[in-house]
């Protein structure tokens, strides 16, 4: 069985950040080990943890997303940074694509489809042979992240700062379907370049 994704949230959007939450906490295969509403109050906490994906929303404060990737990239270390999105959002991937991130995950996805992403993105980061379409949403190409080198080790976090931004909802986010996997090793051919053919991988609805 593969490894856990461990995985960091910044993200202000509300009952929409605790829904995605939800989706993805106590499911096999993704540890969500912390997270924040605020890049700057994220930061020392992504040093601490060492996640192995940051998710980043689009719709975080200050300057914006460009400027929350760039920071968070500095502080990143072997994890890759992820914008968190909607289909509406194509503008702002583009641009947090453009300023270092490894590409996108749609916040609407199913719990099945979104373990799946994080597994892609984690393996890629370490310089694995992905399938980048089991992770894009429909009709977004990422351009290929750099590869960081393997990481030295694990550190298993399981606390939250006291202002992380989700809490307990009645929301419930979709049912997770098998989706924790190796992180998509298939689709012999494609490689880490996102394919811009519109994708019929997993990462839709």
């Amino acid at each position: 069985m593969a490894e856990n994704v461990r995985v960091y949230l910044i993200d202000r959007a509300g009952p929409a950040a605790n829904a995605f939450a939800i989706k993805v906490e106590s499911r096999e295969g993704v540890e969500l080990v912390s997270g924040a509403a605020e890049v700057e109050e994220a930061l020392q906490d992504i040093s601490d943890t060492h996640p192995d994906v940051i998710l980043v929303g689009t719709d975080v404060g200050g300057a914006g997303v460009v400027d929350a990737i760039e920071r968070v990239l500095t502080v990143a270390g072997d994890g890759a940074v992820v914008a968190l999105c909607t289909r509406d959002d194509k503008a702002l991937v583009d641009a947090a694509i453009r300023a270092g991130a490894s590409g996108s995950l749609d916040r609407t996805a199913s719990a099945g489809e979104t373990i799946t992403a994080l597994h892609v993105y984690r393996d890629r980061q370490r310089g694995q042979y992905v399938d980048m379409r089991l992770a894009e949403p429909p009709g977004q190409v990422a351009h290929a992240a750099k590869k960081a080198p393997k990481r030295k080790g694990w550190r298993l976090f399981g606390r939250r700062p006291k202002s992380a931004p989700w809490g307990p909802t009645a929301d419930e986010a979709g049912a997770a379907n098998g989706g924790e996997g190796d992180g998509g090793a298939g689709g012999g051919g494609e490689g880490d370049e996102g394919q811009g053919d519109g994708g019929e991988g997993d990462g839709s609805d």
